[in-house]
């Protein structure tokens, strides 16, 4: 339960000293750009692995960006440290866009690439379809007690549209208003009273982890980790 929790923490040492530090000039008007940008400075601060696991914690940046991300991700394909473009190429293969980094493979030698092809089959016939079961888990800031909620998600697919229910305290069961599903990434939003709540998840060792968001509540660290049920 807590690894879900865990990636939704930052860690200080991600901290951006230069908030535009590494930025296309262009990303001044674009806060997709913006956000893909700080997401791989977090990577190159991490160079090494000095702070743990803040390389889930940007990828889970990127995943909650969605599609709109993948232009900057190509672009970071290039960049010259062969840590940022393969995590670069590594999200793009989670968004489910193989193909783009086939094409980048294919363009000049890239070493990383046996490994990106092979994580990219470990995606082959995933489908969230389903019951999942498990907890969504909020800190309302860094120094509050955990608070645990359980969580069941059911996923069915009406011809080539994936919808279902979310079931979660205190809220009871709630009709999902929107649930994608490509590459490696489960994205939901639904409706609670009050507003609207949304869970960014990702596929990991069978599991679905991932963050969300509480209405009324920015500051809450959210963490959510879902267990298929047979």
């Amino acid at each position: 339960m807590l690894r879900a929790v865990l990636l939704a923490l930052v860690p200080a040492c991600t901290a951006l000293d230069d908030g535009a530090a590494g930025k296309p000039a262009d990303c001044s008007r674009d806060p997709v750009c913006r956000a893909v940008q700080d997401a791989l400075e977090i990577v190159r601060n991490n160079i090494g692995g000095k702070s743990g696991t803040p390389d889930n914690i940007a990828k889970l940046d990127i995943l909650e960006l969605g599609p709109p991300a993948l232009q900057h991700l190509a672009r970071a394909m290039n960049d010259p440290r062969p840590e940022v473009a393969a995590f670069s190429a590594l999200r793009i293969i989670d968004l489910g866009d193989r193909d783009r980094v086939e094409a980048w493979c294919a363009s000049s030698s890239h070493p990383e690439c046996p490994e990106l092809r092979a994580y990219a089959d470990t995606l082959v016939g995933l489908d969230p379809v389903g019951t999942w079961t498990g907890y969504r888990n909020i800190i309302p800031d860094e120094d509050a007690d955990m608070l645990e909620q359980t969580a069941t998600l059911r996923l069915r697919r009406t011809g080539k549209r994936l919808g279902g229910e979310l079931c979660l305290e205190p809220h009871g069961c709630l009709p999902l208003t929107r649930a994608e599903f490509a590459g490696a990434r489960v994205a939901l939003d639904y409706s609670v009273p009050g507003g609207r709540e949304t869970m960014t998840l990702f596929f990991e060792d069978g599991d679905l982890l991932g963050r969300g968001t509480v209405i009324r509540c920015r500051k809450c660290i959210v963490g959510v980790e879902l267990a298929r049920q047979p």
